[in-house]
């Protein structure tokens, strides 16, 4: 069986992040420019189709990164207080 990470086309085990962003095309050339990250696979992110999923890796290590759908907490406009789901302290 192959490492985690390991891209050589056997059977993968592991642990790979998806973040929700803000801006997803600008955190996705963020992620390029400040940590060398190579974009692996793309959905949408053009001036047609906004929203974007994007799979980057960085040396061995994967993460998906993609816009936050509206209502998920990155995803409030300045100065919008957060709803009961949005706070730290509040049970869910």
């Amino acid at each position: 069986m192959a490492a985690a990470g390991d891209r050589g086309g056997g059977p993968q085990t592991g642990v790979v992040a998806q973040l929700s962003v803000r801006r997803g095309r600008a955190a996705v050339e963020f992620y390029k420019a400040a940590f060398g990250a190579e974009e692996v696979y793309r959905v949408g992110g053009t001036d047609q189709h906004e929203a974007v999923v994007s799979q980057l890796a960085i040396g061995t290590a994967s993460f998906w990164a993609r816009r936050a759908a509206t209502g998920e907490p990155c995803s409030r406009r300045r100065g919008q207080k957060p709803g009961p789901r949005q706070r730290m302290d509040s049970p869910r």
